[in-house]
């Protein structure tokens, strides 16, 4: 059952690992599906789905958006910390301004004490 309610945002995850276009259109629909429902973890997590897909297509200045609209939801667990950082790496080397603030972000994700 757990399967089930997990699948929609799986097929999404996927193929922004591998880099596939489609991923983007994928990970968009599941953002819309969980966006402003009683998920609210979950449509973080899709945030950042969306944001690995986008990075990974060559968009990191719409990854670094969706990263931070993610970060800013407050919904992100320790478990999901991967994710941004990966997010982060691209952002970077792309070399847009929005990396240092978004850098700054995920480490008060890792390490909210030490700010």
């Amino acid at each position: 059952m757990g399967e089930a309610r997990g699948a929609p945002g799986d097929p999404g995850r996927l193929v922004a690992w591998i880099g596939d276009p489609a991923a983007v259109g994928c990970a968009r629909a599941v953002v819309a599906r969980f966006d402003g429902g009683t998920r609210p973890r979950r449509a973080a997590a899709a945030r950042l789905d969306l944001a690995l897909a986008l990075a990974s297509t060559g968009r990191p200045d719409e990854a670094a958006g969706q990263a931070f609209q993610a970060l800013a939801s407050g919904r992100i667990v320790p478990s999901n910390a991967w994710r941004v950082a990966e997010i982060v790496r691209a952002v970077e080397g792309s070399g847009l301004s929005e990396a240092a603030e978004l850098r700054e972000a995920y480490e008060s994700l890792v390490a909210p004490d030490s700010r």
